[in-house]
């Protein structure tokens, strides 16, 4: 014999919005610290690099632009694409600058010019001039300040 209806049950339009909108915010949350460590662990290239230039300047004021930073590599962690010391790379990639109140994947940073960093990335291509062309693949853990590497590396 199959139950009644519950008695007295009435969801209002506000209630299952409110249902539907807290269970959907774990989706828009920061991504676990060991799925970055994954992705620096997988990513096919590993290297230290000095930023030499680093365009646009200066920081713009939008939610999003472009920047290609351009640099000469110091040291070689990991290269399946066997770039070496002292060649240099080029990494293009698109900077998130959230608002305020942001829940969700660590942004790419953008880059300082004179810095050196650890980039955790893959080649995208060999360009014309013999310089690598990189894409970050560890989401915003994709670079690594130089400073802290080579505290931890002794080097």
């Amino acid at each position: 014999m199959p139950l009644p209806p519950p008695k007295n049950v009435v969801h209002t339009k506000a209630q299952c919005l409110a249902v539907l909108f807290f269970a959907t915010v774990p989706l828009l949350a920061e991504i676990h610290p060991k799925f970055y460590a994954l992705w620096q662990k997988q990513a096919p290239e590993q290297l230290l690099f000095t930023a030499e230039s680093v365009q646009p300047e200066s920081r713009p004021s939008d939610e999003y632009f472009q920047t290609e930073v351009v640099g000469t590599v110091l040291r070689v962690f990991r290269s399946q694409a066997r770039i070496r010391k002292t060649q240099r790379v080029v990494i293009r990639y698109t900077v998130f600058q959230p608002k305020r109140d942001y829940a969700g994947p660590s942004p790419l940073p953008y880059l300082q010019k004179g810095k050196s960093y650890v980039v955790y990335g893959k080649v995208e291509e060999r360009l014309a001039d013999g310089s690598w062309l990189l894409e970050p693949v560890a989401g915003g853990k994709s670079f690594v300040l130089g400073e802290n590497i080579k505290a931890q590396d002794g080097f």
